[in-house]
């Protein structure tokens, strides 16, 4: 599955947000059956000058502008710039955890999804500014291939594609690797070989990937799979089905996109410990966005609209962003009872963060 990093880009513009402070879109389910095991609580909603993607960490928020990468204390109540590129270079794909931001930087903006790009990952103590660690890409990889790291202190990972030259598609994905590195001890391993996950997440010492089997003359199946991130033991399969991608995992729970021949047809969730259980369905199709938190899945409808709605109970889905509002590039992340957003009306972006309150 590629990865949509260009589309993501085109949404960096220059302008000046002014305004209000948006407030919390309402519920859809206002005025009928309200769903009273899960409540929304807007912590803020700020306007900022551009957003590319956005991430949440266990203090910090931090998002992307293209040409810079910005963070905000959810203690402290305060933005810094965290990284300034150096044009034509571009910022993106922040993940924070622990006080440190990591993001990619590539060479300039690609033109096409095919352009072979140099890239590094590097990361920053947000305290102190000072670089903590930054990884060279060992070759130009495909601008719809670019390295999405995750990061949970103490472990930093990320997909590397192996061979530059290879001409990915969806029938023919590319080959690469998913690594990981201690940041405590500066230890590197790959975790998983011959294979690009479309997306990767890492939780308590945990990473969970899509991983796929080639098929010939048709598309690969692809299931989640479990793998320490210390590499003390072999990946594991968490689904089955051959249909399972784009996973997140977070709090003990994973969740995953079911994709049929026209698209997602759901969104699914389940332990993270129980490799054997089924997965619960939690949505219907949808169109890739996907982030769990503690007891809570958000997710993209198929109408470009945002929904959560709780793991653990019957609720009812919410609707937390209209189509007309999603700033679908950004995507929407999630950690703890903690889920961010990005909006775009005309030029103006706005970021929002609210608590997920489970009763």
């Amino acid at each position: 599955m590629k990865k949509q990093w260009v589309p993501a880009l085109a949404a960096v513009v220059a302008s000046g947000c002014a305004g209000p402070t948006a407030s919390l879109p309402p519920s859809p389910t206002t005025g009928s059956v309200m769903a009273t095991s899960l409540h929304l609580v807007s912590e803020f909603s700020m306007p900022v000058a551009s957003l590319v993607h956005v991430s949440v960490g266990d203090r910090y928020v931090t998002w992307s502008t293209g040409q810079t990468i910005e963070a905000y204390d959810l203690e402290s109540k305060r933005s810094v710039t965290v990284a300034t590129a150096v044009p034509p270079e571009i910022l993106d794909y922040p993940q924070t955890s622990h006080g440190i931001v990591a993001y990619v930087s590539i060479a300039h903006l690609p033109q096409a999804d095919q352009d072979l790009l140099p890239w590094s990952i590097r990361a920053v103590d947000v305290t102190t500014m000072q670089s903590v660690q930054s990884i060279q890409g060992r070759a130009p990889m495909a601008g719809a291939l670019l390295p999405q790291p995750a990061l949970d202190w103490p472990w930093l990972v990320w997909t590397q594609q192996e061979d530059s030259a290879y001409p990915p598609s969806y029938d023919h994905p590319p080959i690469g690797d998913t690594r990981s590195l201690n940041l405590t001890t500066g230890e590197e391993r790959t975790l998983i070989h011959d294979w690009f996950p479309a997306r990767i997440s890492v939780t308590s010492g945990l990473v969970v990937a899509e991983v796929g089997q080639r098929r010939s003359n048709a598309p690969p199946t692809t299931d989640v799979y479990v793998v320490p991130a210390n590499g003390a033991a072999k990946p594991r399969p968490l689904t089955s089905s051959g249909h399972a991608t784009l996973p997140a995992a977070s709090d003990g729970e994973v969740a995953w996109l079911l994709h049929g021949e026209t698209g997602y047809d759901a969104v699914l969730v389940k332990p993270l410990s129980d490799a054997t259980a089924m997965g619960v369905k939690i949505a219907d199709a949808n169109e890739g966005g996907l982030a769990i938190g503690r007891g809570f899945v958000a997710w993209i409808g198929d109408d470009g609209s945002l929904w959560v709605r709780s793991t653990t109970t019957t609720s009812h889905p919410q609707m937390i962003a209209s189509a007309t509002q999603f700033a679908l590039a950004s995507g929407v992340s999630a950690r703890g009872s903690t889920v961010a957003w990005g909006d775009q009306l005309d030029k103006q972006f706005t970021l929002h963060v609210a608590s997920v309150k489970l009763d």
